[in-house]
């Protein structure tokens, strides 16, 4: 991949784990019956706030 090519990604994934992130944080204020209703789990979402994540950046 080219150069601006790699970089647009780049630029792309960071915005993404920052939405993520902005997501996470907003989801935390609900009370744990409306997240667990989602599927969703108090413990995951603190994780992403804090823009934990499982992929590795090479």
């Amino acid at each position: 991949m080219s150069f601006f090519g790699n970089l647009g990604k780049r630029m792309i994934e960071a915005r993404e784990r920052e939405a993520r992130r902005h997501v996470s944080n907003v989801l935390l204020s609900l009370d744990d019956a409306s997240l667990n209703g989602m599927g969703l789990s108090r413990h995951q979402l603190k994780r992403d706030a804090r823009g934990a994540h499982s992929s590795v950046m090479l």
